[in-house]
């Protein structure tokens, strides 16, 4: 019996710390509850104070986007001309570039046209060297140098 009555008294100690241990549990979740409400009540008034400080911070924040608005208007007009005066700028180079196209295209001509008369003075002046030989050795030596002859042209 006194095993029995020990046993007995070992549950109910348990059973008892068990209790205990449930009400201290109880306790802290509801002082969690209470301070949450208490600071559900501070932001809510801090909210009437904050909605006030909102507002303000929201009329300054128009007006800072009315700023920046107006900047983003006046690049947009600067990248605008920016691009006008690029364009003008690429069609005035392409101009250029076909004008340079083209002074080079004639002087390429001219070079021609000089290579093909330096060759034709050049054979004019290989058929007139075999002339002047034949001459000078038909008349004797010298007979081709006088001035004004043929043979004394040089270029």
């Amino acid at each position: 019996r006194a095993l029995a009555a020990a046993a007995q008294a070992e549950a109910a100690k348990a059973s008892a710390e068990s209790a205990f241990e449930k009400c201290v549990d109880d306790l802290r979740a509801a002082e969690r509850t209470a301070e949450e409400l208490r600071a559900r009540e501070l932001r809510a008034g801090d909210s009437r104070e904050r909605d006030q400080g909102d507002q303000a911070r929201a009329l300054m924040l128009q007006a800072e986007c009315s700023e920046l608005r107006a900047k983003v208007e006046k690049r947009n007009r600067e990248v605008r001309e920016l691009n006008q005066m690029l364009k003008a700028w690429e069609a005035m180079r392409h101009s250029k570039d076909q004008q340079i196209a083209q002074l080079v295209e004639r002087c390429r001509k001219f070079e021609e046209e000089a290579a093909d008369k330096a060759r034709a003075i050049d054979a004019m002046r290989s058929r007139l060297g075999r002339g002047d030989r034949r001459h000078s050795d038909a008349h004797g030596p010298g007979a081709s140098d006088g001035a004004g002859s043929v043979g004394s042209v040089s270029f």
